[in-house]
């Protein structure tokens, strides 16, 4: 590198140190000091007014004292958890040197492809290798550390370059990553020491490892899962080519979930596939007719040129000739008797 180039990877440097050098924070321990003093208190308030029941022989109140004892106990004792947490944090913090942090990027510039620094948005990146779980090639990835949260909780991105995503989720471009978010898995306690001590070749290297690594059972899509599709009928996955489109609300299904129409052997989902009233075969919307005089829903094998079910024509007809085959009736005057021609 010449001297431009140096100054300017100093100057990161600076910043990332500056953002990093802070004196060990106590206000969390303050805290935690406060609450376990009034618990404390509490306590030994507790302990008087049982040696009071207890001289007195109050049996009753003796047992009430007993099981507030123990839950003040309790959370004297998460009290001083948390806070043995928060010291051990605060024993964590230590401040980073500019000198330090730039020999982290010079390491950074040797390791890993195309180190870049953007001066607008704060944002430090560099590619990855080309990651290949088993058989699934996912190409390379720009992991992106924002470098103006690094005084608070750290945060970063790992955007896929050459993208292979997975078929039923277009988030997901690697297993472990969905809409550029890492899990880091057991990775995080180690990701988050290294962001918080400046250690930044670390923080890059442990997230290049991550991206290396593969757990199905933490998988957003599995390996085996990632060139198959999800059936919107029944949630499982199938191959690209045992799937197909529904021809009427155009949902994914799987060759399991498909119904074809007996009418026009269109291919539909269940949700648009209906039952025939009368035979039960599936039909589609389109094809599906309601008889004009019970309104009920059949295919076009069970309904007549009339438009009719079987039943009702069946009824129509009854009707029909039981009026044609009816007896003539003539009127007549009262009194008057019919003649025969």
């Amino acid at each position: 590198m010449n001297r431009k180039q140096i100054r300017a990877w100093w100057k990161v440097a600076s910043f990332v140190a500056g953002k990093l050098h802070h004196s060990p924070d106590c206000l969390n321990l303050n805290r935690d000091t406060n609450r376990i003093r009034d618990a404390t208190e509490q306590l030994e308030g507790l302990l008087r007014k049982l040696a009071i029941a207890d001289s007195r022989n109050w049996l009753s109140a003796k047992q009430l004292l007993v099981l507030d004892l123990g839950r003040s106990v309790g959370q004297l004792e998460k009290l001083l958890d948390e806070t043995k947490k928060e010291i051990s944090d605060v024993t964590k913090q230590t401040s980073v040197t500019t000198g330090e942090v730039f020999l982290d990027l010079m390491a950074l510039k040797q390791e890993f492809d195309d180190l870049c620094f953007d001066s607008k948005k704060k944002i430090l990146s560099c590619v990855s290798k080309r990651i290949q779980l088993e058989d699934l090639d996912l190409g390379r990835f720009r992991i992106e550390l924002h470098l103006e949260t690094l005084s608070r909780r750290a945060y970063y991105e790992v955007i896929a370059i050459d993208a292979n995503r997975a078929n039923s989720n277009d988030g997901v471009t690697h297993p472990h990553i969905q809409d550029d978010r890492l899990c880091e898995g057991d990775a995080q306690p180690a990701i988050k020491l290294a962001l918080q001590q400046g250690r930044l070749l670390d923080f890059f290297q442990i997230v290049d490892q991550v991206l290396s690594t593969y757990n199905a059972s933490s998988a957003y899509v599995t390996i085996r899962e990632w060139e198959g599709m999800i059936c919107g009928h029944c949630g499982h996955s199938a191959d690209r080519d045992e799937t197909r489109e529904c021809d009427d609300c155009e949902a994914l299904i799987c060759d399991g979930c498909v119904y074809c129409c007996q009418d026009c052997d269109g291919s539909f989902c269940g949700n648009c596939d209906v039952s025939c009233s009368d035979c039960l075969n599936g039909v589609c919307k389109s094809c599906i007719t309601e008889c004009k005089e019970c309104d009920e829903s059949f295919c076009s094998n069970c309904l007549t040129e009339n438009g009719r079910c079987t039943h009702c024509e069946e009824k129509t007809k009854e009707n029909s000739e039981a009026g044609n085959t009816g007896a003539e009736v003539h009127g007549q005057l009262v009194g008057e008797t019919a003649v025969s021609p």
